[in-house]
């Protein structure tokens, strides 16, 4: 009888030691709370407890891309006592620089409703490089963002110039073709002290970087600067509207880079490119910015000839003599 008694109270503990916790917790943190524009940060929300949760489908920030890019479960056995969690991860891709403020979250988790705690996000801008600047060749990323599927940049074939030289400028555009890409406002060249005349498309052809096709557009224009001194031209700046899938509910069957728009490791596997009727597609507005160049200007020699009227360049002229 005694040993019986034992042998019900000793299973009682072990029943009680393997209980699982009574109300599910959940937290919040980022693998860093600094980074630089186009540099991802990682996103964990920590679930711990009993029951199935449900995460926030979308975390939307104005700045901000975030997507979500799986779960992991753990099981803990300490001194008899079971615990469980699950943790969501996304990743974070700033567009721009500044502090964010990423709100807390809500998360539904064994019939109850948490909030994970509010957290601070700082970017800054990437040094030595613009946003929408044209891709390098040879190095090729492995994540792919929304700015590489356009590009703009602007080319100046001379360093030096004359107050009041005529200076020739070429814009190019490249927009990825799958984009459908729609110009709201075409491009234009920031900055001071010069005049510039109005731009004229030249040309159109097509471009591979770095794996990648590239539809690119010529502007040509020309620049006179108003004073002598050293000169950032550009950047040079548009806005345009481009064409991508829409998120899936569906899991994929095999990983992808959260920012590979277009699966761009196999760049027709996408139903949406294969098939535009397979999926509806959504517009998003992109802002393209070129690197700006520099441009010293130099005053004009003096001692100039009573004759002279302001026209600085190489010239052509032709005449015919009868």
């Amino acid at each position: 009888m005694g040993r019986a008694f034992l042998i019900g109270i000793t299973a009682g503990i072990f029943a009680a030691g393997f209980a699982f916790a009574d109300s599910p917790t959940t937290t919040a943190v980022l693998s860093s709370s600094e980074t630089v524009v186009g540099e991802t940060v990682e996103l964990q929300i920590k679930v711990t407890g009993p029951g199935d949760a449900r995460p926030p489908e979308e975390i939307s920030i104005d700045g901000l891309e975030i997507h979500g890019t799986g779960q992991s479960r753990q099981f803990e056995i300490h001194n008899f006592s079971t615990s469980s969690s699950v943790t969501y991860n996304y990743t974070i891709l700033p567009l721009r620089a500044g502090k964010f403020t990423i709100p807390p979250q809500i998360v539904h988790a064994g019939g109850s409703l948490l909030r994970t705690p509010e957290l601070t996000l700082n970017v800054a801008d990437s040094p030595g490089r613009s946003s929408n600047a044209r891709p390098s060749r040879g190095t090729q990323s492995q994540s792919v963002r929304a700015s590489d599927l356009v590009f703009a940049e602007l080319i100046v074939p001379k360093k030096t110039a004359y107050v009041g030289e005529i200076v020739p400028v070429q814009i190019q555009m490249g927009f990825d073709p799958r984009v459908r890409p729609r110009l709201i406002e075409p491009p234009e060249i920031t900055g001071q002290g010069f005049t510039a005349q109005k731009l004229q498309e030249s040309g159109q052809n097509s471009e591979t970087i770095n794996g990648r096709p590239y539809d690119v557009v010529t502007y040509k224009t020309a620049i006179t600067a108003a004073r002598a001194g050293k000169f950032e031209l550009g950047p040079v700046k548009a806005k345009a509207q481009v064409l991508v899938p829409r998120a899936r509910s569906a899991p994929r069957t095999r990983s992808r880079s959260p920012f590979d728009l277009f699966d761009l490791d196999d760049p027709f596997s996408d139903p949406f490119f294969s098939n535009p009727f397979a999926q509806m597609g959504e517009r998003r507005e992109v802002e393209i910015k070129s690197e700006p160049v520099a441009l010293e200007v130099k005053p004009l020699p003096p001692n100039a000839p009573p004759s002279f009227s302001g026209a600085i360049g190489n010239f052509t002229m032709t005449t015919d003599a009868k």
